[in-house]
C-alpha cells in the first residue's frame, strides 16, 4: 500500500524572520582564497529559511529557494501556501 500523501495547506500568515546562513566546507582549508572563491562561485552554499506567523499564534520555518527568499520581506503578509514541513508559496496580500 503506497504512503498516504498529505494534503497541501494554505494560510494566512506574516513573514517574521528570514535568515541566510553560509555554509563552511571544512576540506576547503586546503585551497587558496581566490580558489575558494571561484568554488564557491559555481555552487549553491547558502541555506535560506523564512519564519512566518499564522494566524492562530503558531511559527512556521521553512526552508525556501534563494529566489523566494529574495522577494520575501519582513512584514509581508498573505497566504502561504506549505505541504507538512515544506515551503510551496505565499501571495502577498495587495
Amino acid at each position: 500500500m503506497a504512503p498516504k500523501r498529505i494534503a497541501a495547506r494554505s494560510e494566512q500568515a506574516e513573514v517574521v524572520k528570514k535568515r541566510s546562513r553560509f555554509q563552511y566546507l571544512a576540506f576547503l582549508r586546503r585551497y587558496s582564497e581566490d580558489e575558494v572563491a571561484r568554488i564557491y562561485s559555481d555552487t549553491t552554499n547558502h541555506t535560506h529559511t523564512v519564519t512566518f506567523l499564522l494566524e492562530n499564534g503558531k511559527h512556521m520555518r521553512f526552508r525556501v529557494f534563494e529566489s523566494d527568499y529574495c522577494e520575501l520581506r519582513k512584514g509581508m503578509q498573505g497566504e502561504l501556501t506549505y505541504r507538512g514541513k515544506s515551503y510551496l508559496d505565499f501571495k502577498q496580500y495587495e
